[in-house]
């Protein structure tokens, strides 16, 4: 089980360039593929269910807190939210979407194309690149989505480690990451979010 603190957003189409740019600035290396299937849950926000990659780990996400809209750094706003987190890794590969016996409306296939920044919280209250999630600190996530033939974009804050330290970590690379990046003006036209959310907005179209 793990406790985080997270900000994320959500757009249609392509990742912006501004967003892309500021990874390629970072060094960050390409995007790693991957699916998802997720258990649409319609009347909840709050709980997050999926196989990821294809059915190599079970994993839940109950929603704790919705502290509402902050400012995260500059002009960025986003909500922040505090999820607790199960992962049940599957190494017989057995756990299929098609073996749940849901509803096929219920499982909704996501592709992922993703690149992930990790910063580390030292102990003095600034961030600095890391190779590995280790410690307290916060990944930074850009992310090509697309499922049912329509795409989409996210940006993801994911901090880690202390209870105590995740909104420190949050904050912290959040000023980091958007700082002498005018990206302000592309996250306030999109929804934040989390993924719960995000599939309730693909429910009219599936």
């Amino acid at each position: 089980m793990e406790t985080t603190l997270e900000a994320r957003w959500f757009g249609p189409g392509r990742p912006p360039d501004a967003l892309t740019r500021r990874f390629d600035v970072l060094g960050v290396p390409g995007p790693q593929t991957r699916t998802d299937t997720y258990l649409f849950l319609a009347g909840t926000h709050d709980l997050g269910v999926k196989l990821r990659e294809g059915g190599k780990a079970f994993e839940l996400k109950l929603r704790q807190h919705d502290f509402g809209e902050a400012k995260l750094a500059g002009d960025v706003t986003g909500t922040l939210e505090r999820w607790q987190k199960w992962s049940f890794p599957v190494t017989d590969g057995s756990c299929q979407a098609s073996g749940l016996g849901l509803p096929g409306a219920s499982l909704i296939e996501v592709e992922k194309n993703r690149r992930l920044a990790t910063y580390r919280l030292a102990p003095a209250g600034t961030v600095s690149l890391v190779e590995e999630r280790q410690g307290d600190g916060c990944s930074v996530e850009i992310t090509s989505l697309e499922t049912h033939g329509s795409q989409w974009w996210s940006l993801g804050f994911e901090a880690f480690g202390s209870q105590d330290r995740l909104a420190d970590a949050l904050m912290a690379t959040a000023e980091t990451f958007f700082a002498g990046a005018d990206l302000a003006s592309v996250l306030a036209t999109v929804p934040a979010c989390a993924y719960p959310a995000w599939l309730h907005t693909l429910d009219s179209d599936l």
